[in-house]
């Protein structure tokens, strides 16, 4: 069974870009590490499992490379986790992307992949982001990632997509543990932060019907 993560730096996580390579090193250090260490621990010799995270991507990237990243790796689960550089790019280059904008290409990335792809699962991640190191200085305007958020929550409903909400969990346990335990800049994850998004991956994965 073959599954792809699709995003940015939070997916990405210094990944290895060789596609012939298929080892620990092909699934960085974040999630999707932890995620291949279970099944394959669980399940040796079942999953495939491929990292398409880059480091910096927005919508619009996912939007322009999603046919070739994707499509044509014909996985039996897509994972997307896409958001916040959409924002935060705003924030520091004015190079974002509108809620609009975010809204339509994601829309039409999810639609044309269903159409392409009838058989394929899709999970849908939540974008989240606490307060720190790179998101104090503007913490209010990086809260513009909750409407972000409701979009990406909006399109899994309207698309009979599976939704994996993280914000609130990354609240809840930030809240008991510090954010630094979590994510070591208020967005990107240290080994905590990903093995929550994990953990709750697994858990969502284990209640679809293969």
């Amino acid at each position: 069974m073959k599954l792809l993560f699709f995003g940015d730096s939070i997916t990405d996580m210094n990944r290895d870009y060789n596609e012939n390579l298929d080892n620990a090193f092909s699934y960085g250090t974040g999630y999707v590490f932890h995620i291949a260490g279970q099944l394959m621990y669980e399940h040796p010799g079942f999953y495939s499992i491929i990292n398409k995270g880059i480091s910096g991507n927005k919508i619009t990237d996912l939007y322009n490379r999603f046919r070739n990243d994707v499509i044509k790796k014909n996985p039996d689960v897509i994972t997307i986790l896409i958001g916040v550089n959409d924002v935060w790019h705003e924030i520091t280059t004015h190079s974002g992307t509108p809620i609009k904008t975010f809204t339509n290409l994601y829309l039409e990335m999810i639609e044309t992949i269903k159409q392409e792809l009838p058989k394929t699962k899709i999970i849908l991640m939540e974008p989240f982001v606490l307060y720190g190191a790179a998101t104090k200085d503007a913490f209010e305007r990086f809260k513009d990632i909750y409407q972000y958020a409701k979009v990406v929550e909006d399109i899994a409903k309207k698309t009979n997509c599976f939704f994996l909400p993280l914000q609130k969990e990354f609240d809840r346990i930030s809240q008991h543990r510090g954010v630094n335990q979590l994510l070591y800049d208020g967005v990107h994850t240290n080994a905590g932060g990903a093995y929550l998004i994990a953990k709750n991956w697994l858990e969502l994965f284990k209640t679809i019907n293969l």
